[in-house]
């Protein structure tokens, strides 16, 4: 019961947020561009930003219901005291009617935490182009197995509503099969799904980078990153592509955020590699 209530006051309070986020995204009116998955999502973002660079802007540190409101708002949470939420309570209507941001793209990182947040987002950005990366059982303590069906196909139908809202392009891993499974909810224009097998060729690891071979073409990542990666770089080059820019193979302007695969050098002749932010079990085995 508790935890009932809990759910409907979350999304009742993501509303409030949601209606004055709602009025400034239609003065902006950006092509949304929208990043998720489980794992890899974060990645595939800084992906795209380092081809795409100042032409988009990105919703860092803001994938949830109410992330992406005070992303869109511009009241991002700072202190995340109980007392910072009078501020945005109060200033939410006015930053409603501030001017629209100057790009014309938003990439905008979404999670599924809890059921009903995909269809509570996914109708609210309504994206122009879906980018599903992975999926695993990351949350999956807040999803339950419904009809006979698994936690993973549970919360492949609430990732589901990403891809079924978009308009124009949908680019899926399809090698995970609760992901293509789903697939045929959507109405885009195009629907892509990747198969590795179709793209991968190598990959190798320095001291400091990644290489890979993708359909004939070597691409250097300037950052451990693991094999599993080389959908997000296919799904970057896919998409920077339809978007009429060229594609660097270099990304030579890739960075990473703070505890996400960033390398240190230990003492002893030792390597740190820190990806300890938010990491879950599918994404400490993939950079092991």
């Amino acid at each position: 019961m508790i935890s009932s209530m809990k759910r409907m006051s979350y999304f009742f309070v993501a509303r409030y947020f949601r209606f004055f986020a709602a009025i400034r995204l239609a003065r902006w009116a950006p092509k949304i561009i929208l990043v998720t998955g489980s794992s890899g999502k974060t990645t595939l973002l800084h992906l795209i930003e380092a081809e795409l660079g100042t032409q988009a802007k990105y919703s860092h540190n803001a994938n949830s219901a109410y992330g992406i409101s005070f992303d869109i708002l511009g009241t991002p949470r700072k202190t995340f005291r109980l007392y910072e939420w009078f501020f945005l309570f109060v200033s939410a209507p006015f930053n409603a009617f501030k001017g629209p941001f100057s790009e014309k793209i938003y990439v905008v990182e979404a999670d599924c935490d809890r059921p009903y947040e995909g269809k509570f987002v996914a109708e609210f950005l309504r994206p122009s182009i879906t980018l599903w990366v992975s999926l695993s059982r990351t949350h999956s303590q807040n999803f339950k197995p419904t009809n006979g069906q698994s936690i993973e196909s549970t919360t492949a139908h609430e990732f589901g509503y990403f891809p079924e809202y978009a308009t124009d392009l949908v680019l899926a891993n399809a090698d995970v099969p609760e992901i293509k499974n789903e697939l045929g909810r959507s109405h885009a224009r195009t629907i892509v799904p990747l198969h590795a097998s179709d793209y991968f060729e190598s990959y190798t690891l320095t001291s400091n980078s990644s290489e890979f071979k993708i359909k004939g073409e070597k691409i250097s990542i300037p950052a451990l990153v693991p094999k599993e990666t080389a959908c997000a770089i296919m799904m970057t080059k896919q998409l920077v592509l339809a978007l009429g820019v060229p594609f660097d193979p270099t990304f030579a302007n890739f960075r990473l955020p703070p505890s996400r695969g960033n390398v240190f050098k230990g003492i002893k002749d030792t390597t740190l590699i820190d990806s300890s932010y938010n990491a879950s079990l599918a994404s400490m085995r993939v950079m092991l």
